[in-house]
């Protein structure tokens, strides 16, 4: 049994400007003449660039590779989008966002392993590079409270107006911490897969931050030159809160990537510096 087509009316403009009554006739009917109602037609803008500048980049073979390209979300992504959100899993709603939009890395396919292995820099920085083919440059932010007058500002901003940091040296991925007592330690930065165990259950923030550190802290070299390797937790719980966050300070500071915690709008009343709070949520929040 063939379904019977939902029938509409509407009114519209007709090619002289006109207004005049579409009468009762199935949807792609109706839209096909409201379309042609507009004089001229609608121009389409042009999507923007899909390539990605990557702060850091990936290194393969001892080269390094630092564009990626990224393609607009389509409704099949956001299915998947809707089924990660479903599950209550942060991890899987920033994965998915980025295996859906990243093309590729350099000249190697984009992969779950390929973009564990970039670092969280990387990944802030193709998911806006997915945010800008998909939905354009500009977002808004409401309800921002000035902390000079109490005004409440809506603004309107560009993705081009988050801070980006990028590495002094792309090539060079592991760094010397000063410790305490003439201490150093070796580390890396954070990787994707570590981003994807944070997001894995609910922990404090100490538990994340010794968790990241297990995860970059790669050695430990006493005053004397005696170097250990770390052996994860166990390590890094023993270390001195001095030391912890001397680790801690150097990671944030040096890691690479867009800096939300860095955007700031005028307010409309004073004129005052105000922070804008952004994230991964409301960037994507038409999804």
């Amino acid at each position: 049994m063939e379904l019977e087509k939902p029938q509409y009316s509407m009114t519209f403009d007709d090619e002289q400007g006109q207004v005049v009554e579409s009468g009762t006739q199935d949807l792609a009917a109706l839209t096909k003449k409201v379309l042609h109602s507009f004089n001229p037609a609608p121009e389409v803008e042009d999507l923007p660039d899909s390539t990605v500048q990557l702060p850091a980049g990936l290194i393969v073979d001892g080269e390094l590779f630092q564009t990626a390209e990224v393609r607009e979300l389509t409704g099949e992504d956001e299915e998947k989008l809707a089924k990660a959100r479903a599950a209550n899993n942060a991890s899987k709603i920033i994965s998915t966002l980025i295996q859906c939009g990243t093309v590729s890395v350099g000249d190697t396919k984009a992969s779950e392993k390929i973009l564990n292995s970039l670092l969280q820099g990387d990944l802030d920085t193709l998911l806006l590079g997915i945010r800008r083919v998909t939905f354009g440059d500009e977002f808004e932010v409401f309800n921002i409270q000035c902390s000079e007058c109490g005004e409440a500002n809506d603004v309107k901003m560009k993705l081009s107006d988050i801070p980006m940091k990028t590495l002094d040296d792309p090539e060079k991925r592991v760094f010397t911490v000063s410790l305490r007592q003439g201490r150093k330690a070796t580390l890396t930065l954070p990787t994707g897969a570590l981003q994807l165990e944070l997001f894995k259950k609910q922990y404090t923030l100490a538990e994340m931050n010794s968790i990241t550190l297990a995860s970059c802290v790669q050695t430990f070299i006493e005053a004397n030159g005696e170097e250990h390797p770390c052996s994860g937790l166990a390590d890094v719980k023993k270390l001195g809160l001095a030391d912890r966050k001397s680790l801690q300070d150097f990671i944030y500071n040096t890691q690479p990537g867009p800096r939300y915690d860095e955007v700031v709008a005028a307010c409309h009343a004073c004129e005052a510096e105000v922070l804008v709070p952004l994230s991964v949520g409301l960037l994507f929040r038409d999804i």
